[in-house]
């Protein structure tokens, strides 16, 4: 059910933003990272803390992010001993911060913080509880998986978004409540969505993989259906009240169709 929580100013206007990173294995790319980080908030003209998890790498990860750590005053780190998965990085990230939105960001520089973080805080307006970006013309290997995904939860949950699982910007707020590692990482939005929230879109760029190689796999796929499986099992059976509450509005929806009372906006889908 959607909670009656105050809604904080928007990111733009109270600045109250962490720039969190998930990282694994990234040594090739953590110092363009950076760098490009700082540009990007030099471009703002202002900065924001950037809190990179790094969820046990074993390559020279933790060596490069000490020396990046004395070089940029806004980084901090957090080191699991060893791997725990996207779920557990992201409890570390809600229990080590306090401000009221989060940007998940990316390590492998597929994402360009340099346009890509302004992007989503100009479409987060006072009206938005998250923003999401949606990558165009990828090319990686995951493009079928991912179409198959998004679509499987805008039907489950009503969701009006094309790319759940990629960059975002959220209200903190809404997640802390939520048990992350029973849903997963993978459907944070898709349950926000079904809550009732408002959670939106923009689109951004696709760029090849900087260094280094993907954590996706066969593996992978199989473990997201299974999630997909376990995340429908707790929004309808476990907690029936926000499925009522999600039919509700869906049935409101259809019927201010119906009466003309509200103006559907499409938009022609890229290949993504």
């Amino acid at each position: 059910m959607k909670a009656q929580t105050v809604r904080p100013l928007s990111p733009l206007d109270s600045r109250s933003i962490t720039v969190v990173i998930p990282c694994l294995n990234e040594e090739g790319n953590l110092e363009k990272l950076f760098l490009d980080l700082q540009l990007t908030f030099e471009n703002l003209g202002f900065t924001l803390p950037v809190l990179l998890v790094d969820d046990g790498s074993v390559d020279q990860t933790p060596q490069i992010l000490v020396s990046l750590q004395k070089k940029y005053s806004f980084l901090k780190v957090i080191r699991h001993p060893q791997r725990r998965g996207v779920a557990a990085v992201w409890r570390t990230a809600l229990d080590n911060t306090s401000t009221d939105w989060i940007f998940w960001g990316q390590a492998d520089l597929e994402s360009d913080f340099k346009t890509d973080l302004p992007t989503l805080l100009e479409a987060c307006g006072p009206d938005v509880d998250g923003v999401a970006g949606w990558r165009q013309k990828r090319g990686d290997n995951k493009l079928q998986t991912s179409k198959f995904a998004n679509g499987s939860c805008r039907l489950a949950f009503g969701m009006n978004i094309h790319d759940m699982n990629w960059i975002k910007l959220v209200r903190r707020d809404l997640l802390t409540p939520l048990p992350i590692e029973k849903i997963t990482h993978r459907f944070l939005l898709a349950v926000l969505a079904g809550q009732g929230y408002n959670i939106t879109e923009v689109p951004t760029p696709w760029h090849n993989r900087f260094s280094g190689v993907s954590k996706f796999g066969r593996k992978r796929l199989v473990k997201s259906a299974m999630d997909f499986s376990r995340v429908f099992w707790w929004f309808y059976i476990e907690n029936p009240v926000v499925s009522l509450q999600q039919d509700t509005l869906a049935l409101t929806k259809v019927n201010k169709l119906g009466m003309g009372g509200s103006k559907v906006v499409s938009q022609t889908e890229s290949n993504t």
